[in-house]
């Protein structure tokens, strides 16, 4: 897992990054930040 830090709006949310299927995934609250 890879977390990348992204700047949004509503300030800064860190999103986690799968190394082997690439897929994306927010913690609560995360997705709507963006």
């Amino acid at each position: 897992m890879e977390e990348y830090t992204l700047s949004a709006s509503s300030g800064v949310v860190m999103v986690d990054r799968c190394t082997d299927c690439k897929g994306i995934w927010f913690d609560t609250g995360e997705a709507g930040q963006l």
